[in-house]
């Protein structure tokens, strides 16, 4: 029998039935040792029976948390991590003119900068092994989807941290991936379904309400998650992995390939009714 320990990873945002808890699960079929973290144990519980796993609480938006977490898998792996896999994220659905201070410093807390800082505290554990950064991005990087500037904002600034980081790491030995994610279907709680929040009375966009909140409400095709984990995974894990990974993204890559993103303008505008707006009494 092989004493050979099997390759580790980290992954953050591992909640009960999120994109994490079926990264989770891929990786487990591929032989790893898994560090599942969320910020609270609890709600990795459907996790808790299975073998090679271990539930870390770590909150990414706190320095103190992700130490605490890096001595842990430090000591566990004798210094060293075969994948840290950047996945915990957060979207607050709100008009630009809408998205206040508060909100702007929330959302890049854990879609930008607690990532910056998981890679700053994880990456000697990363060159040791020389092992690959994984980030889950967004397709909504590359597209200007009203109601979510903000969102739109932190991932096109993940994407461009990605890039730079990839050319940093690769004399150490470190391969970095950023992983373009698409609409993904996870149950009830789908990120791409979260219902936009009632404008103000006074809101210059109340006249087309109706049809932003629409888009969030109306039926599109969306990948499910277990086939997008299993697809991403195996990609990640390649000997040849990939510097981007495009998942359930076609719509986005074709523009973006045809170099046709100058049509997102026209087609957002349509999509959400704000082409109708200076026809409305505002």
């Amino acid at each position: 029998m092989s004493n050979e320990k099997p390759p580790t990873v980290l992954i953050t945002g591992c909640t009960d039935g999120s994109i994490g808890h079926n990264l989770v699960l891929s990786f487990a079929r591929q032989g790893y040792q898994i560090f599942a973290t969320a910020r609270r144990v609890s709600a990795m519980s459907s996790l808790i029976a299975i073998p090679n796993i271990t539930l870390l609480e770590l909150d990414v938006t706190s320095p103190d948390s992700i130490r605490t977490a890096h001595e842990t898998v430090s000591e566990f792996t004798s210094g060293k991590l075969d994948i840290l896999y950047n996945n915990a994220g957060v979207r607050f659905m709100s008009m630009g003119i809408d998205t206040t201070y508060k909100v702007a410093m929330d959302t890049m807390a854990v879609n930008f900068s607690g990532i910056v800082e998981m890679v700053h505290v994880f990456s000697d554990l990363l060159i040791a092994s020389r092992g690959k950064i994984v980030f889950t991005s967004s397709g909504a990087g590359k597209l200007p989807v009203p109601t979510q500037a903000m969102y739109n904002a932190s991932k096109a600034a993940l994407d461009s941290y990605a890039m730079t980081l990839r050319i940093e790491m690769q004399p150490l030995g470190v391969g970095v991936i950023n992983v373009i994610t698409g609409q993904i279907s996870t149950g009830a709680d789908t990120m791409g379904t979260q219902a936009l929040p009632p404008l103000d009375a006074k809101s210059p966009y109340k006249p087309i309400e109706k049809a932003l909140s629409k888009f969030w409400t109306s039926d599109r095709p969306m990948m499910d998650v277990k086939k997008y984990s299993d697809a991403v995974v195996q990609r990640v894990i390649g000997k040849s992995s990939p510097e981007v990974i495009w998942m359930g993204t076609g719509f986005v890559w074709w523009m973006n390939f045809l170099n046709l993103a100058w049509l997102f303008n026209v087609l957002m505008a349509r999509e959400f009714g704000l082409n109708k707006l200076n026809m409305e009494k505002v």
